[in-house]
Parts: structure tokens; C-alpha cells; sequence
């Protein structure tokens, strides 16, 4: 009959009580981690909102939206430059808040708390497109005009996607 020792029982039931443990603890982390990724999708949720409810909100946005819509801008890149000073202004604030929400969203694909979304890599292009319509010799723009980030969180992204398909 063989025999069983105090400490060989103690032992045992030590190392099952660390096995639990960890494998509490790795539950703990997958529910952090989609709890994370639930607050990052609704911050993001929440930039959209705001950027479009402004548009929605403001008369004067929305008619420099509408006028420049009308015009063909970004194709039309003249139609930037026969607004008011004032409504360039206005519009190049709008368009930066909207890179802001846009490089966000592009970095949190690269880091990986984001699953990745098209939306994000086609509004990226098309406020290039807009920064290169209003002109960076543009003096309401040229302070705003800064989208190195945004092309290299873009280039990045892209990359990334490529490479897992």
C-alpha cells in the first residue's frame, strides 16, 4: 500500500490552486481586453458622432459643405478657394478635427485594439484629397495642413492589411 505524505498532498494542491489562478487571471484579461476594445469602439463612436453632428448642427458648416459639394470639391479644388475667408477657416477646422478622429482610428488598427476597418482607410484618402484641394499655400490652411501623420498611419495600416491577406 503505498504511501501519501502530508507534503506530497500539500504540494499537489498548491500547484492546482496556481493552475487556478492563472487560469483566472487569463480570464480576467480576455474580459479587460474586450472591455477595452468596447470603450475604444464607443470613444470612436462617439468622435464620429461629434464631427458629423457638427456639420448637422451648424448652418454655416453645412452650407460650406453643400456649396462645396455642389462645386465638385475636392475635385474641383477652385471651389475651396471662392469661399470667405471665414469659411475656409471654419471648413479647415472641420477638416482638421475630422484628420484627428480619422489617425486615431488608423492607430488603433496598427496597435491592434481596433479590428481593421475600410472606412477608415478611405476617409483617410479623401481628407488628403481635401488638404491637397484647399492648397498648402493657403494661409487659413497652412497651419492646419500638417498630414504626415495621417499618410504614414495610412501607408502603415495598409501594409498591415496587405500583409494578412
Amino acid at each position: 500500500m503505498p504511501k501519501y505524505s502530508w507534503r506530497g498532498l500539500a504540494e499537489t494542491i498548491g500547484i492546482i490552486s496556481i493552475v487556478v489562478g492563472l487560469i483566472l487571471v487569463a480570464y480576467e484579461l480576455r474580459q479587460n481586453s474586450q472591455l477595452m476594445r468596447a470603450q475604444v469602439f464607443n470613444e470612436r463612436s462617439t468622435q464620429g458622432i461629434e464631427v458629423f453632428l457638427a456639420v448637422a448642427e451648424s448652418r454655416e458648416l453645412s452650407e460650406i459643405d453643400a456649396e462645396l459639394a455642389d462645386a465638385g470639391f475636392p475635385d474641383d479644388p477652385t471651389a475651396f478657394s471662392q469661399l470667405s475667408s471665414t469659411q475656409r477657416r471654419q471648413y479647415a477646422w472641420f477638416v482638421r478635427a475630422n484628420r484627428f478622429r480619422i489617425e486615431n482610428a488608423l492607430y488603433q488598427q496598427l496597435i491592434g485594439v481596433m479590428e481593421y476597418d475600410r472606412g477608415h482607410i478611405s476617409g483617410a484618402k479623401d481628407l488628403l484629397k481635401k488638404y491637397e484641394a484647399m492648397g498648402p499655400d493657403d494661409t487659413v490652411v497652412r497651419g492646419h495642413a500638417s498630414t504626415g501623420r495621417l499618410r504614414r498611419l495610412l501607408a502603415q495600416v495598409e501594409d498591415m492589411y496587405e500583409e494578412s491577406i
